[in-house]
C-alpha cells in the first residue's frame, strides 16, 4: 500500500523550496480528490453519498513537509492510528493511482478510467503544470514518474 507520495516540482515560478499557496491548494485539492475517487471506485463505493468510513480514512492525505532542492512536497496517505494492513480493494486503488499518473505522463487515458476519475486527473494535471515545468512523482514502493 502506498503510504508516502513525493512531488518534486522543477522549474516553477516560485523560488526553490517554496510554492505559492494558490498552487499548493490546487495541487493538494486535486490530489486528494483523485485518490478519494480511485479509492471509492476500487471499494465499490463510487457515486453520490457518503462512502464507507474506512475508504475515506485510507484515502486521506496529509502534507508532511516541503523541502528545498527544487520544491519537494511530501504527502502521507492513510490513517495514522491503524495497523498497516492490506484492505481489500484499496491496494487496487494504489495500483490505479500509479497507472493514472503514468497515463498523465504519457498523455494516454486507460480504458477503465471513468469520467469522474478523468476529471480529477485533469485537475491534478492543470495544477501541477501551473506550479512547475516538470513534476517528478515518487513513492518508496514505486518507480518515479516524470510529468512534463
Amino acid at each position: 500500500m502506498i503510504k508516502q507520495i513525493e512531488l518534486r516540482l522543477v522549474g516553477g515560478s516560485a523560488p526553490s523550496g517554496e510554492i505559492t499557496l494558490k498552487d499548493l491548494s490546487a495541487i493538494s485539492a486535486a490530489l486528494q480528490e483523485l485518490v478519494t475517487r480511485l479509492s471509492r471506485d476500487a471499494a465499490d463505493a463510487a457515486g453520490p453519498g457518503r462512502s464507507k468510513q474506512y475508504v475515506e480514512e485510507f484515502a486521506e492525505l496529509r502534507l508532511g513537509a516541503i523541502q528545498q532542492g527544487s520544491t519537494v512536497l511530501q504527502f502521507s496517505k492513510g490513517p495514522t492510528d491503524k495497523l498497516d494492513v492490506e484492505v481489500p480493494g484499496l491496494a487496487d486503488a494504489d495500483d490505479r493511482f500509479w497507472e493514472v499518473l503514468t497515463a498523465i505522463s504519457t498523455d494516454h487515458r486507460p480504458d477503465w478510467v471513468s469520467e469522474l476519475i478523468a476529471e480529477s486527473a485533469g485537475k491534478l494535471t492543470l495544477a501541477m503544470r501551473a506550479a512547475a515545468d516538470t513534476v517528478v512523482v515518487a513513492s518508496p514502493s514505486r518507480g518515479d514518474i516524470r510529468i512534463e
